[in-house]
């Protein structure tokens, strides 16, 4: 299971994403292909076109952990938004812990 974590440290929003959602196979997993898209599509628009502060502590195989400054909430709430997406269709391979935004979205069974 992929489990994605949003929660303040200090002044920085801090996300962790680790693990594998064995949807299926390897280099078929679709679950794993969106969420790493996610990921690393949000580090290199931070990086390379916003110049932003961007902490990474981990990225490897089964494990990314950043932090950005509260100055760019919203893209770290529009990656928490996607992964919730995702939970609600594949919830036995994803798992979103948000501790930083009050709204959530109904789990579907």
């Amino acid at each position: 299971m992929i489990c994605a974590k949003f929660y303040k440290d200090g002044e920085r929003l801090r996300a962790t994403v680790s693990g594998h959602a064995e949807y299926c196979e390897i280099g078929g997993d679709i679950v794993c292909s969106a969420i790493s898209g996610m990921v690393y599509s949000i580090i290199g628009y931070m990086i390379n076109l916003r110049n932003e502060q961007i902490e990474i502590y981990s990225m490897e195989s089964g494990l990314v952990d950043f932090s950005i400054s509260s100055e760019c909430e919203e893209l770290l709430a529009l990656i928490c938004m996607g992964f919730i997406q995702i939970e609600m269709t594949y919830h036995p391979f994803v798992s979103v812990e948000n501790l930083i935004w009050n709204w959530t979205l109904p789990k579907t069974a």
